[in-house]
């Protein structure tokens, strides 16, 4: 019976050679249109599926309205978090992240057992909450995300980082940081910092920050 099907359709092909052929395009091009929209969907829809938090998990972001036009951005005044917290007793966790040095670099220092410093830049780099660990699931290869940022003057790095061919050491050393953070009035932060963590790489779905 099948076989039947496709002599029918080979004589209709022969038959209306113009017609089929616009057919089979455009059924072609219908399937494909599909699946690439349903791959693009698949996509966007893994991004931070990894979280074991991700349902609960929501980013707090300002409005500005400037020439009459409106504008969000993902920014918040600094005492907010804390605000918001006391204002909800829904919110179990709260923390803020902000990214530094967009034009500069980090300096990187450690004492190895010997007690010798060696240095190195790093062009990324962000200040967090201790809750920021708590809020956001990250594979910890030494360390504890839980307690990690808890301390003052305490340090995480990732895998890429930590693995540094400079550092070549692991959880034994800790790190004196300089930081010029143009966008706050030329603060700059350093000091030595305690190395209380590293974690390996995230996902490629992940959409929020690798170092």
């Amino acid at each position: 019976m099948v076989k039947t099907y496709f002599k029918i359709a080979w004589r209709n092909f022969k038959h209306n050679k113009i017609f089929s052929l616009v057919n089979i395009i455009g059924l072609s091009v219908g399937l494909a249109c599909c699946l690439l929209i349903s791959l693009y969907i698949l996509d966007e829809a893994s991004y931070d599926a990894y979280q074991k938090n991700a349902a609960n998990i929501y980013q707090v972001a300002t409005t500005f309205i400037m020439e009459g036009k409106q504008e969000s951005r993902p920014s918040t005044p600094s005492p907010m978090a804390a605000t918001m917290k006391l204002a909800f007793p829904e919110i179990e966790q709260s923390a803020r992240l902000m990214g530094l040095l967009e034009e500069d670099k980090t300096l990187l220092q450690y004492r190895d057992q010997k007690g010798t410093t060696k240095s190195f830049y790093e062009t990324k780099g962000y200040l967090a909450d201790s809750g920021f660990f708590k809020i956001f699931t990250y594979n910890f290869i030494e360390g504890n995300a839980v307690t990690a940022l808890n301390e003052p003057k305490t340090i995480v790095l990732s895998e890429e980082i930590a693995k540094n061919p400079v550092i070549n050491t692991k959880m034994q050393w800790i790190v004196f940081v300089v930081i010029f953070i143009p966008i706050a009035i030329g603060i700059m932060i350093f000091g030595w910092f305690a190395l209380k963590g590293e974690y390996d790489h995230l996902p490629e779905s992940s959409a929020e920050v690798e170092d």
